[in-house]
């Protein structure tokens, strides 16, 4: 069996796209950690 620990790191499930070998596409799931799931951060600078 398997054991993983983590210790206070929130999980985000993500779909995507599989190809099998016959071409066919089919969703799968994974899971992500939620700092990899947030968007970049955009540092938004205007002129005055």
């Amino acid at each position: 069996m398997y054991d993983s620990q983590v210790s206070g790191q929130q999980l985000v499930m993500r779909w995507i796209p599989v190809v099998d070998p016959s071409g066919r596409t089919r969703m799968e799931s994974c899971w992500i950690s939620a700092a990899q799931a947030a968007p970049p951060q955009v540092d938004v600078t205007h002129a005055a």
